[in-house]
């Protein structure tokens, strides 16, 4: 990790706890809950959207609405297709991201 990643990994991290502790606090003093459940719930919160934002997928599968219309052939192209599509994914990406989120 170079040294620019790294600034702009330390401020989005820093700039995201300050919001998150101050908004939990906001909600502890106007709302009468306790600090320790809010963060909590943020931290659940945050862990749900890193989880989610992490998550690829592939739209040229089988659906439920073409289920009706499911022959051998329509079904070997689609196939062909979601495979082609596969090996020109892996070939052109050899680059690895990991997305972590840590509050």
């Amino acid at each position: 990790m170079n040294k620019k990643n790294l600034s702009k990994f330390l401020v989005v991290s820093l700039t995201s706890l300050i919001i998150a502790l101050s908004l939990g606090q906001f909600i502890s003093i106007f709302q009468g809950y306790h600090f320790r459940d809010i963060i909590f719930v943020e931290g659940i919160a945050v862990l749900m959207m890193g989880l989610f934002s992490s998550i690829g997928g592939n739209p040229m599968s089988l659906s439920l609405q073409d289920l009706g219309q499911i022959n051998p052939q329509w079904l070997a192209n689609i196939s062909l297709e979601t495979n082609e599509i596969d090996r020109k994914r892996i070939v052109d990406s050899c680059k690895v991201t990991l997305n972590i989120d840590i509050i």
